[in-house]
């Protein structure tokens, strides 16, 4: 019976992932880059398999990222849950989606406008459903 992967491997495999999205980088070309197959990268994105090392700072190079972002804020992570969870949207395929549309807008003016009433939506939604609470 194989045993759960270890958290940090875990949080690592999610950093990875979300550097490589954020890049632009499908799992093959971060596989081809560093000679593994696609299926090695999807294995430590998981936490399933575990990064070494050596493996880590190639990743790192291959994103042009600093090896140690991968361990940020890992302390602490449990206060910085909701910072995580709007991390995986800002990756996620609806907030790529998101980010490409909103950047494509050419007038800073309707841009302002549309950040202005996503705000509002926002806080009108966490002032109604403290309301409830």
């Amino acid at each position: 019976m194989k045993s759960q992967p270890h958290a940090v491997d875990v949080q690592v495999g999610k950093k990875i992932r979300n550097q490589r999205m954020i890049s632009g980088i499908s799992q093959s070309e971060l596989g081809d880059r560093i000679g593994v197959t696609f299926q090695q990268i999807q294995k430590y994105e998981k936490g399933s398999n575990r990064v070494s090392a050596s493996r880590l700072v190639e990743i790192a190079g291959a994103m042009n990222i600093d090896v140690r972002s991968f361990f940020d804020e890992m302390e602490g992570q449990a206060a910085n849950n909701n910072e995580s969870v709007k991390e995986e949207f800002v990756v996620s395929r609806q907030g790529l989606l998101l980010n490409s549309a909103f950047l494509s807008i050419k007038n800073e003016a309707i841009r302002t406008k549309i950040l202005k009433l996503v705000q509002e939506i926002a806080s009108t939604e966490t002032v109604a459903a403290e309301a409830k609470g």
